[in-house]
């Protein structure tokens, strides 16, 4: 779906790059005639038509476009799509930062393959002690593109993303199209001896510039794996169904793309469905807080938790407790939410375990990394203030867990974060506010209440209202009463531990 140059780790550097190259002599152009790129795609399409068996009804053509051009098209894809998978903020932010970072895009609609040579060369000069890209490396671009446009005719990969319901399932089917792009530009590239260009491509989407610092590096690692998840779990997946079942087992997933991203990073459990089922619902009981955002001041989306993102964590941690860092991890689910016209977010995070001791041993890593973070902010050149902790949240601070407030920012310009953590059962809770006063630790521990009784009591809290909405000071007053309304009744809690 989209050919980054660096993950996105300097997304905000690669939007303001110079178009054209520190040293345009040393730089290779293979991509300056357009009849001849065209004359590669076409080429192209026949090696994918030789490796997957089917046949275009219609090859694409190409042009080579620039930012401006790409980024329309991305904004239309993304608008397109169910603004429960994706919200229209989210798109207009995608757009904007994406689209200096694709080296090719294919626009469906259109049946035409972009090539965007700006960012080709950009590859290049953030990545320099792996060379610039020449034409095989190029080449290999095309074999990505054509595939695309292949599965999106032949398989409706693209109709199946339009119609995703939730920002997980559309995790899942984009992983599905992009991996399997990645897996078919793999075997041909192995085929025709270009393996290495093929690895340098790869490279150019999902690895880092290298004049990113190891303090930079760390800061994004969770944004870095969730970028990375399509390209490279989702070439994983195609790897382990066809060592399985062959070219019948790649086209059944094309033909029925796993809804949870979970099955991509765990093949095995789409090859046998009995393996699917987790011993905790996590997005379930997050979904039970979701009516705190359904006022028309929210944009709400759910997603599942990847193990990649969590795990990406592990460098923060002391060495000696890296090597069981999410151990037993089950599932993860998460909701955020922005609010119109504010920039910033809150996050409401569930973590299932498969043991209480492995939740326990992540409730203490995830203590370690919460404490660990001043001293990351302060790296990045960042102030930090520690303006509240409190331990204690919950029911008059009954619960076990940590409330934390922090102030993190650059001289006049500051954001205010809250934090609020616990354990329940196997269960991790980590509710988080960055820069949004309206979710407030009030708004935090009314979350809180609502996903221990999810926990709790679950058939109980099923029946319960949804949450009332969160009120919105406007100019007018509050939106809303959130006082004594209906649906904020809970369950009584159970005991404090599980």
């Amino acid at each position: 779906m989209k050919k980054l140059v660096t993950a996105a780790l300097l997304a905000a550097w690669a939007l303001t790059a110079s178009p054209t190259p520190a040293s345009a002599g040393d730089e290779p152009m293979p991509w300056k005639d357009e009849a001849e790129l065209a004359s590669w795609l076409d080429a192209a399409c026949t090696a994918v038509e030789a490796d997957t068996g089917e046949t275009f009804a219609a090859r694409p053509t190409l042009r080579i476009s620039d930012r401006g051009t790409i980024r329309e098209i991305l904004l239309a894809e993304l608008k397109d799509f169910d603004e429960r998978a994706v919200t229209p903020q989210a798109a207009e932010e995608s757009a904007n930062m994406l689209s200096g970072a694709l080296m090719a895009k294919y626009a469906p609609d259109a049946n035409v393959v972009h090539v965007q040579p700006d960012a080709i060369r950009l590859v290049g000069r953030m990545q320099p002690s792996k060379g610039h890209l020449e034409a095989d490396h190029v080449r290999v671009l095309l074999l990505h593109e054509a595939t695309h446009a292949l599965d999106f005719t032949t398989h409706q990969l693209h109709a199946r993303m339009k119609a995703c319901t939730s920002a997980s399932e559309l995790q899942a089917v984009g992983a599905i199209s992009e991996g399997h792009a990645q897996f078919v530009a793999w075997r041909v590239s192995k085929t025709l001896d270009r393996e290495a260009a093929f690895n340098r491509v790869t490279y150019g989407i999902t690895g880092e510039p290298e004049d990113a610092t190891p303090v930079m590096r760390m800061a994004m690692a969770a944004v870095l794996a969730a970028f990375r998840f399509p390209y490279e779990q989702g070439l994983a997946f195609f790897k382990a169904v066809f060592a399985a079942q062959g070219l019948d087992g790649v086209r059944a997933a094309l033909a029925e793309p796993p809804s949870d991203p979970a099955w991509v990073e765990e093949p095995e459990r789409w090859l046998d469905p009995s393996k699917r089922a987790t011993s905790i619902d996590a997005a379930a009981i997050i979904g039970s807080a979701a009516g705190l955002f359904s006022g028309e001041h929210w944009k709400p989306t759910q997603a599942a938790v990847l193990r990649a993102q969590i795990a990406s964590q592990a460098g923060r941690l002391p060495e000696e407790r890296r090597a069981g860092f999410l151990t037993g991890f089950d599932s993860g689910a998460a909701l955020v939410a922005q609010q119109d016209g504010v920039a910033g977010q809150a996050i409401l995070l569930a973590l299932g375990f498969a043991t209480l001791e492995d939740a326990e041993r992540y409730e203490a890593d995830g203590r370690a990394l919460l404490d660990g973070s001043k001293d990351l902010i302060e790296a990045m050149g960042l102030t930090f203030e520690e303006r509240e902790r409190v331990e204690g949240i919950g029911p008059e601070g009954a619960w076990p867990g940590v409330y934390a407030e922090r102030a993190i920012g650059q001289g006049a310009f500051q954001q205010l974060i809250r934090v609020m953590s616990m354990r329940r059962g196997r269960v991790v809770f980590e509710l988080v506010s960055m820069n949004v006063a309206a979710v407030d630790r009030a708004v935090l521990d009314r979350a809180l209440i609502r996903l221990v009784a999810a926990i709790d009591a679950p058939e109980e809290a099923a029946k319960l209202p949804a949450l009332a909405p969160i009120s919105v000071p406007t100019e007018e007053g509050p939106e809303e009463d959130t006082e004594d309304v209906p649906g904020d009744e809970e369950p009584e809690p159970a005991g404090a531990d599980r």
